[in-house]
């Protein structure tokens, strides 16, 4: 069996999805960064990236120990985000930090660790309608309730998926989860 972990990097909501070889949606993991702006919250990431790992570590411990696994991660692109003030490119840039970070704490667990464009995973489809769809293909049943603003799993299924981290997940938080359940999703569609 291979588990697949996906990570869309995030200055600010560092998490990461796992979802096995079968395509099945197996747990989401977050953990907040609230302090500092810019090199200081780059650098906050990098200890709070050991956290989330930690809260990985543990899940595939308890719950399949052995098993091959491999990092998806969504890689940065200036060029590809057509962004061209200097703050915008800064965002990128240090969000292309957090993958680093990511990549690199991420690398002590699993067999594998690959980068992919966004292009290369979710095309040009816009968010909600991608999202979506990574939820039919999951199986994951849609919440009801749409104050959110966003696409996220049914209380049911939040429960199981969020069981295993330390974090509290709100629905809002499945904006950028969702993207972590979408790369795990395409390195299992891929066979990665």
């Amino acid at each position: 069996m291979k588990y697949y972990i996906g990570i869309d990097p995030d200055l600010r909501l560092l998490n990461t999805a796992i979802v096995d070889e079968n395509k099945k949606p197996l747990a989401v993991f977050a953990v907040r960064n609230k302090e500092g702006a810019d090199d200081v919250a780059v650098a906050n990431a990098a200890v709070l990236a050991w956290q989330l790992l930690n809260d990985v570590r543990a899940f595939l411990i308890a719950e399949a120990p052995g098993v091959e696994v491999v990092a998806v991660i969504e890689s940065q692109n200036i060029q590809y985000t057509g962004h061209t003030n200097t703050a915008s490119k800064q965002r990128v840039l240090q969000v292309a930090q957090v993958a680093g970070i990511m990549a690199a704490a991420f690398s002590t667990l699993c067999n594998d660790v690959i980068l992919v464009q966004p292009n290369a995973w979710k095309g040009n489809v816009p968010k909600e309608i991608h999202h979506r769809r990574i939820y039919s293909w999951l199986g994951i049943p849609v919440g009801a309730d749409k104050s959110a603003g966003n696409t996220y799993p049914s209380e049911e299924s939040r429960n199981i998926l969020t069981r295993w981290t330390a974090e509290k997940i709100n629905p809002g938080d499945f904006t950028d989860i969702n993207d972590s359940l979408g790369l795990a999703l395409y390195g299992a569609t891929k066979g990665l």
